[in-house]
């Protein structure tokens, strides 16, 4: 079974392969020894870089792959530390070429990784069919004779090569699209699944005969011996092979991998037809390409390549190494710097701290001293309240005596509504020695108290009274002009629109809207309710008696207010209205 997957592992991996070296090329040679030497003169890393790369492939083509690997790994030291480039990319493939042989294939995925990455960066499609090609070859030198056709690892390199074909197929390169194809052949063929082997064989076949290309049609007509061989039909493999031998004669090919695994498809052939003899020849051709003592110098090479990568990696190590040397003393100046930094700010903190409870402290104390203050204000406040509502109350007593001793009864009604109005001022001291607020008023609760004062000292307690006042607070200097509005308006109303009203109402409205307070005082002295002629006596005195004393107070207050106002006379009785800013 392994001589049987030999030569179909061989069309699954990498054409370049271990091989005995073949004559190099001199004219190639002599080109890469011309562009070293003009690197070397200009000093050009990239130029250099170029000419290594130029070498590694003249004795790649000789088939002297360790000689090659050795200057693709000296262009790669340079290049890996510049940008990513496609000749980087390029360079970590080649490397990997003639390691697809190996089954520890490890490194080379490793590298293929790499390479991919990089194709990705620069978008190339190109690189990037070559890559996966490459790294489908070293899973499979892996994983040879592990799998089958239902098993994950056949799935996974299908998926590499379906990404192979995706990226052969964007660049339009004939030689990756039949490589794909041929490593689909070959894939199948290893699970026994012949007629997908032998169609995509047919594919790229059809292809490699359009681009006229002897190189792509022998991978090709290699594929279709090796499946033949596998399905031991040796009558059906060998035109295949014939064909091969031809353009392999014909071209005068000097490539190592072509023949060796032309001369596996003889033996294999001679083998399954019997003749031993010619199968014997066929096998002392191959073990000649393969003798002992060209191994044993591969092994030598390969052993001084691998040194030159271990200096290679002990120098990458030793670099890596002082660099971690120096990050450790930049961290530990760093974090000296920043236990200073640290130290500084705690200190500066503490000081701040003990600055700020210093100021807390003040605040304290300070704050103690103005409540303290605050709380002798008060108290001075209230007990001027106190004394100014007690005088007041004083005033009134005398005021009401002085008007029992009176025998004329318009200066005792004068008397009277002077006792009135100081009456009012004296509600007001009282509820602001009463209230918290030492210095406004609530007009819902005091508009009501002086109205039904007033009301009861005119002898019209018992009436309707109507009040919708919205809870407006007003200081000290607006609430007494208010107050005496009010009552002047009340005592105006008591003198012409309530007698002889059988149901007489009064109704006070107070609003405010935004920055103004709307103040309306309305009687219903209809004439419905009056003696004949009185309604139109009411008018008269609203409106010729406005050079009286009241009629000058209730203007005098308004004007104190800032506000303005008017009477409006109706059917249903009159109506004050007053409008001022707070």
């Amino acid at each position: 079974m392994k001589c049987l997957l030999f030569p179909l592992l061989i069309v699954l991996c990498s054409y370049s392969v271990f091989a005995q070296p073949l004559p190099v090329n001199q004219q190639r040679l002599a080109k890469a020894r011309k562009m070293e030497a003009q690197a070397i003169t200009a000093s050009d890393s990239v130029l250099l870089a170029h000419s290594y790369y130029q070498y590694g492939r003249t004795y790649s083509f000789a088939g002297d792959n360790v000689q090659a690997k050795r200057y693709y790994v000296k262009a790669l030291k340079i290049l890996e530390n510049r940008p990513a480039s496609y000749d980087l990319g390029h360079l970590y493939v080649r490397i990997c070429e003639y390691n697809n042989v190996s089954i520890d294939s490890r490194e080379d995925v490793e590298y293929l990784n790499k390479a991919i990455a990089i194709f990705k960066e620069i978008n190339s499609p190109q690189g990037l069919a070559t890559a996966y090609g490459m790294l489908q070859g070293a899973y499979g030198w892996r994983w040879v004779g592990t799998f089958t056709e239902d098993s994950p690892r056949f799935d996974s390199l299908l998926a590499i090569n379906d990404l192979e074909l995706k990226y052969a197929q964007l660049a339009r390169d004939t030689s990756f699209i039949v490589d794909a194809y041929v490593r689909y052949g070959g894939l199948y063929n290893i699970v026994h699944n012949t007629n997908a082997s032998l169609a995509n064989l047919q594919k790229a076949l059809t292809i490699a005969n359009k681009s006229q290309n002897d190189t792509l049609r022998i991978r090709s007509l290699l594929g279709f011996s090796d499946t033949y061989i596998g399905l031991r039909k040796p009558d059906q493999a060998r035109p295949y092979i014939a064909e091969v031998e031809a353009i392999y004669k014909r071209n005068n090919y000097q490539q190592f991998f072509i023949l060796r695994h032309l001369l596996y498809s003889w033996r294999d052939y001679y083998q399954q037809k019997g003749y031993w003899k010619q199968a014997f020849e066929k096998l002392n051709i191959v073990n000649q390409l393969l003798n002992d003592s060209e191994l044993a110098n591969f092994d030598k090479t390969t052993s001084i390549v691998n040194q030159e990568l271990d200096a290679q990696k002990t120098a990458l190590v030793m670099t890596a190494q002082k660099k971690e040397i120096e990050l450790t003393n930049r961290l530990v100046n760093t974090q000296r710097t920043f236990i200073i930094v640290t130290i500084t700010l705690l200190a500066g903190a503490l000081t701040l701290s003990a600055f700020f409870f210093r100021l807390y402290r003040k605040h304290q104390r300070i704050s103690k001293e103005n409540a303290l203050i605050s709380y002798k204000n008060e108290q001075l406040v209230r007990e001027q309240n106190h004394r100014v509502k007690n005088n007041l109350q004083m005033v009134s007593s005398l005021l009401n005596m002085q008007a029992r001793q009176l025998a004329d009864t318009d200066a005792r009604q004068a008397i009277l509504e002077s006792k009135l109005r100081v009456q009012a001022m004296a509600i007001i001291q009282r509820k602001l020695y009463d209230s918290t607020h030492l210095t406004t008023l609530n007009l819902a609760d005091f508009i009501p108290e002086i109205a039904e004062n007033a009301l009861a000292a005119c002898g019209f307690a018992g009436i309707t009274k109507r009040f919708d006042i919205a809870p407006i607070r007003l200081n000290v200097d607006q609430t007494i002009p208010v107050g005496l509005i009010i009552t002047e308006l009340i005592v105006n109303a008591s003198k012409y629109a309530f007698p002889n009203n059988h149901a007489p109402i009064l109704t006070i409205d107070c609003t405010q809207s935004e920055q103004t307070i709307r103040l309306q005082l309305a009687d219903n002295g209809s004439e419905d309710f009056m003696e004949e002629g009185q309604f139109g006596l009411a008018i008269r005195q609203h409106q010729q008696n406005s050079t009286s004393f009241g009629s000058q107070l209730i203007a005098l207050q308004v004007q104190q207010l800032y506000g303005t106002y008017q009477y409006k006379h109706r059917e249903s009785g009159t109506e004050f209205s007053m409008e001022f800013s707070v």
